[in-house]
């Protein structure tokens, strides 16, 4: 099943979108702007800190990106879920940006491999889990 497409007992448009239906009463979900608290434990092991992330792009059905906040106001860098509808469901691609600042292209020259290898694997982990839910349907 694609995500979006509808499931066999849910409310159709009509049902969503009557005064006092389904839209009225569901949270809108993430918008652009909105923050959250994220977690990070660094390398799988530690340190663990929280941090506040924010939505930089909410289209269902087709893109969600988040930037992670660092010191101060500054942007450490952006995560982004895009999704392309194909014949069998859905494809998603994970991906990372790094903000351009010094000290980011200091610490990528020298941990920079290291880190890319613990990211991929972790990306590549959330991808696996976001498929098994989507086919527990």
């Amino acid at each position: 099943m694609a995500i979006g497409e509808q499931q066999e007992g849910q409310p159709d448009q009509h049902e969503r979108d009557r005064p006092g239906g389904l839209r009225e009463q569901r949270d809108p979900g993430p918008q652009a702007g909105a923050r959250f608290r994220g977690h990070v434990r660094r390398n799988g092991r530690g340190p663990v800190y929280w941090t506040t992330c924010t939505v930089t792009a909410s289209e269902p059905g087709r893109e969600f990106a988040f930037a992670v906040g660092g010191p101060g106001s500054t942007t450490v860098n952006t995560w982004r879920y895009q999704l392309e509808p194909v014949a069998d469901g859905t494809d998603v691609t994970e991906s990372f940006e790094l903000a351009d600042t010094l000290p980011l292209r200091l610490y990528w020259s020298v941990a920079g491999r290291a880190r890319l290898r613990t990211n991929l694997d972790g990306m590549r982990a959330t991808l696996e889990k976001m498929k098994a839910v989507a086919e527990r349907g």
